[in-house]
């Protein structure tokens, strides 16, 4: 039986109205069997091979106490299949899906995938979309270069029948009519195949396609020459769960940078995750617009949507100030490569106070 933190104990401690997620992003696999070059997958996959092994997959055991925690923190909430790997690597990933469909039966579900295992035939790819959707309500099927025109004919070749309700062209059927598949329509679109063009070529062309540096870890984009003095809603609303239980601040955190508490402990419970002092600290530090600790120093994504509806959160304390630092240093030692950076913004950061100062 899942633990549910006492709201009011946040609510006194932190003066905050901060709601339960909207949106939660899981990771059935991390690893992927494509290697694009835009893809923060890079930053913990190195290597120059066309894929991204080694691959680490959720347990079930694991996912039967998430879908129970989830099911008393939001269970009517968007969920998202994917993050930092390809799902349908996952050797278990119908057992896996139907465990969380258990606990969230009034919830949206969308699994994403590059839909090359699905390519092995035509009948095969029949089957496994159906399979599919009868337990997500969304599966959307991202279709990249080399395979992306042989992928693209093979999904218009299925025949709509059973679960398989519908096939859509996002870009010229819903884009037009700004409709979204990341949207929570509370399962009122089920049995949908979405497909979905290759990103790399059309990155822009909708405001909820367009390529991001992943707080770093993309290395075809730059990073945030300086910590952007810039709001972010994505810790507000979303809550991302990692194959191994680690909630990190939020899906742009491909290296365990912010680690906001560890759900595969079997000691802390989600809610006190959400709730808890570490995602307090940050959403604290973005709403005073200061990205300068985490991944969120590397990151260029904007603010998001929706910002005036965020809870009115006070100025972060010097102790939210030092947790954070301390996090900060943690997730340094976690990803050698950017702590010379850390280093650097610190350093750069005190200058700036030196120099008002004077």
């Amino acid at each position: 039986m899942s633990v549910a933190l006492d709201k009011n104990h946040y609510l006194e401690e932190y003066e905050s109205d901060q709601h339960q997620p909207w949106s939660v992003q899981i990771e059935p696999t991390e690893g992927c069997n494509r290697r694009c070059s835009f893809c923060g997958i890079n930053a913990i996959r190195p290597g120059d091979h066309g894929h991204c092994s080694p691959y680490r997959h959720m347990n079930l055991k694991l996912a039967e106490r998430m879908g129970e925690e989830l099911a008393d923190l939001c269970p009517h909430a968007r969920f998202e299949f994917a993050m930092h790997g390809e799902p349908m690597m996952h050797p278990q990933i119908f057992k896996l899906l139907k465990v969380y469909r258990h606990h969230l039966p009034k919830a949206q579900f969308l699994l994403c995938t590059n839909g090359r295992t699905l390519m092995v035939s035509q009948e095969r790819m029949q089957e496994d979309v159906e399979r599919l959707l009868e337990i997500v309500d969304i599966l959307m099927i991202d279709t990249y270069y080399p395979e992306r025109d042989e992928l693209q004919n093979m999904i218009w070749d299925l025949t709509i029948k059973g679960n398989l309700k519908n096939i859509v062209d996002y870009y010229d059927e819903w884009h037009p009519k700004k409709m979204s598949p990341y949207a929570n329509n509370r399962r009122k679109e089920g049995g949908v195949l979405v497909v979905m063009d290759d990103i790399g070529k059309r990155t822009g062309q909708s405001r909820v396609r367009e390529m991001l540096n992943h707080a770093g870890s993309n290395p075809m984009m730059p990073e945030a020459l300086e910590p952007l003095q810039k709001m972010c809603t994505n810790p507000f609303r979303e809550l991302t769960i990692c194959y191994n239980g680690v909630v990190n601040i939020c899906c742009m955190d491909w290296k365990h940078e912010y680690v906001c508490g560890h759900g595969g402990d079997f000691a802390v419970s989600l809610s006190e995750i959400w709730y808890g002092e570490r995602f307090a600290a940050a959403r604290a530090m973005l709403q005073s617009k200061d990205r300068n600790f985490g991944p969120c120093r590397l990151c260029t994504k904007n603010a998001g949507t929706r910002v005036g509806l965020c809870p009115k959160i006070p100025s972060p304390t010097e102790a939210q100030k030092m947790l954070v630092e301390t996090i900060t240093d943690e997730g340094a030692q976690n990803a050698p490569i950017d702590s010379k950076k850390v280093n650097k913004l610190k350093k750069t950061k005190k200058s700036k106070k030196s120099t008002r100062s004077a």
